[in-house]
């Protein structure tokens, strides 16, 4: 009769065995090799031979040094170091991305810093390439921050400003911004990228209220306004349509350029053509820029730039104008006194320029209209106007934004503003406008704790 050798588990605890062999799972008298993923007869002398192959030895050798689950950071629960050094691949895919560097650069960022801190810790293990990198702040940081930024948009008010992309591709994206406060501050966070096949208006309407539902996000609660690019397409009527009190505002920038264009409309025509007429008369001859370049270099001055011409016209007047000028002689007097500073004070109450009263009242009034037109109402939340405790009232203010602020409580915000007139806010006079109300919020939660 045939004898049939069974597996030993005693075999195992053998160096020449240890770590490899295991019975197999179909047949007693069967063994099986985990480097080589194998059958084999359990017979000693076949596992010996079986042991000392090429092959067996390259995979036990490739085996051992494979991290094992156990070895991972995950499993041996998360070390004080393995803590540190995510933080450290957190905060340098955060840095990347702050600074617009690129992805390549993190390959040879962290050898360095082995480099340069070879007696850290924290910087033997870090090892974060470009592609960890990407997934650190698509899966990481951008998820984290997404998440916070739609906790903060279901429960305050904000508004949101969108363009689209102008590249070539097949695919049109169109890029969404919340402006919410934070800390006090008014900040303009990155909400998402949505991908449009048509940029018709129901196409965009529909991109960006999808954006709202698929977040939980009650936009028409919260939404205050809404800024774009000032397309017709842009700026649909649906969402009015959703929020009647929705702001609507066209490009931010243009809108400012044509705030400041109707402001300077009330001011005297000749004085912008004296600036133009002064720019024109030294670009436009490579003679007199060579001689006033010269002058400048000479007094040390900036160079002649449309922008520059406004604010140097006054103070270089006497040695670049040429009598040439027609303009500028005719306006010599006005070009002083668009300045309202000291020297014009003190001129007008000197009598010391050379107006009739009738000139001087009309120029007065001139600035004064061009100051109220551009600040007629959000002067009452300037840092100077509040400090100075002039204004009684801020409904005139906030009778206009029926978005934010309800009527039925305009008594309780009206209280609040006389509240402020009665508090000694322990601010500086120089405090900018941002920071007086940061200062005044810190100050409105302070109390409300201690009320409650």
């Amino acid at each position: 009769m045939k004898y049939s050798q069974k597996y030993s588990c005693n075999w195992e605890s053998l160096p020449l065995f240890k770590g490899w062999l295991q019975p197999s799972l179909k047949k007693k008298n069967r063994a099986y090799c985990k480097a080589c993923d194998c059958e084999l007869n359990a017979k000693k002398s076949k596992l010996e031979k079986h042991a000392g192959g090429q092959k067996h030895k390259t995979n036990v050798s490739s085996a051992a040094k494979q991290p094992t689950l156990l070895s991972m950071s995950f499993a041996r629960g998360h070390s004080p170091l393995d803590k540190e050094v995510k933080k450290g691949e957190i905060k340098l895919a955060a840095f990347v991305a702050e600074y617009n560097l690129p992805m390549s650069i993190m390959t040879h960022l962290t050898q360095l810093i082995k480099s340069v801190c070879s007696d850290s810790e924290i910087a033997k293990y870090i090892a974060c390439s470009r592609n960890k990198t990407t997934a650190i702040l698509k899966k990481v940081i951008g998820e984290a921050s997404k998440e916070e930024l739609v906790s903060n948009l279901k429960t305050q008010k904000f508004s949101i400003i969108v363009d689209e992309s102008t590249d070539k591709g097949c695919t049109k994206h169109l890029c969404l911004l919340a402006r919410l406060i934070q800390g006090g501050k008014a900040n303009d966070v990155f909400l998402g990228l949505v991908p449009v096949q048509e940029r018709s208006a129901q196409s965009l309407y529909d991109s960006v209220v999808k954006v709202f539902v698929d977040n939980g996000i009650p936009y028409k609660e919260n939404m205050i306004g809404f800024a774009s690019d000032g397309a017709n397409a842009m700026m649909s009527s649906r969402l009015m349509t959703d929020v009647p009190n929705l702001f609507i505002m066209k490009c931010i920038c243009h809108s400012f350029h044509l705030c400041a264009s109707y402001a300077c409309m009330t001011l005297p025509r000749v004085v912008e053509q004296l600036a133009r007429d002064v720019y024109n008369y030294f670009m436009s001859s490579p003679k007199r820029l060579s001689e006033v370049e010269e002058f400048q270099d000479f007094v040390k001055s900036d160079s002649l730039s449309l922008q520059a011409v406004v604010c140097r016209v006054l103070e270089q007047y006497d040695a670049t104008l040429s009598e040439r000028i027609v303009a500028a002689e005719k306006t010599l007097q006005i070009s002083y006194e668009i300045y309202l500073g000291g020297k014009v004070t003190a001129a007008i109450a000197q009598n010391t320029h050379g107006l009739s009263q009738p000139n001087v009242e009309e120029f007065l009034k001139r600035c004064l209209n061009f100051l109220i037109e551009m600040f007629k109402h959000l002067r009452l939340i300037d840092s100077k106007v509040v400090l100075k405790k002039s204004e009684p009232s801020i409904a005139p203010l906030v009778s206009l934004l029926p978005g934010i602020i309800e009527e039925n409580k305009l008594n309780e915000i009206d209280n609040e503003w006389r509240l402020l007139w009665n508090t000694d806010l322990e601010v500086d006079d120089s405090i900018d406008t941002e920071r007086l109300w940061q200062t005044v919020q810190l100050l409105k939660e302070s109390f409300q704790q201690l009320t409650t």
